[in-house]
């Protein structure tokens, strides 16, 4: 089952930069389109992780503080990956995103 995780982490994280340099390409004349993106692609995160709290309901409130702080720089950091694929080539913004 690790393994399934790894590929299935590999092939979302691949497939997410594709789509988000195919959408800059296919919205380069259209103003503030980069926010919408950012927009779907964290309200899809966010149906992610509400079906599986729906699926294996636990809640410790200890993290959620944690929790916060994570969404918040998760959602910045797609913010930027979104302005960086907007403005560089696709290869090496992947690069230094999968080496972070």
């Amino acid at each position: 089952m690790p393994y399934l995780y790894l590929i299935g982490a590999v092939i979302f994280a691949s497939s997410e930069s594709i789509l988000g340099t195919y959408y800059n390409r296919r919205n380069e004349g259209r103003k503030d389109s980069s926010p919408l993106y950012s927009f779907l692609s964290m309200c899809s995160v966010f149906i992610f992780w509400s079906i599986m709290f729906c699926a294996e309901p636990t809640l410790d409130w200890n993290v959620v503080w944690y929790a916060l702080l994570f969404a918040f720089f998760y959602t910045l950091c797609n913010v930027c990956m979104i302005y960086a694929l907007k403005t560089g080539p696709m290869a090496l913004t992947s690069l230094f995103v999968q080496l972070a």
